[in-house]
């Protein structure tokens, strides 16, 4: 039971990585636009421009709302078994 509900909160945790990652390429990035190369900067150095860079504090404000929103959640969830028949306690969600 134990490593059931381990394995259920890592590949939850792994889940997440992805969610994340594809919510942040969306948020910063929707257009997919490449970096771009600036004349005053040496040549191996691009940087993306203003539009996308106006985009990275509403990207902490959801990454921020999610870290906090998902734990919090699991708090919530947390609780004792019940003492009558805890084996089953899974089949009985």
């Amino acid at each position: 039971m134990k490593g059931l509900l381990t394995g259920i909160g890592l590949s939850g945790v792994r889940v997440g990585i992805l969610v994340l990652n594809s919510m942040s390429r969306f948020i910063v990035n929707p257009e997919d636009k490449l970096p771009e190369q600036n004349p005053k900067l040496p040549e191996n150095e691009q940087y993306y421009s203003d539009d996308i860079a106006k985009n990275v504090p509403l990207l902490f404000l959801f990454l921020s709302a999610f870290v906090f929103l998902v734990p919090s959640l699991g708090v919530i969830f947390l609780g004792k078994m019940p003492s009558s028949d805890s084996s089953n306690f899974i089949s009985n969600i």
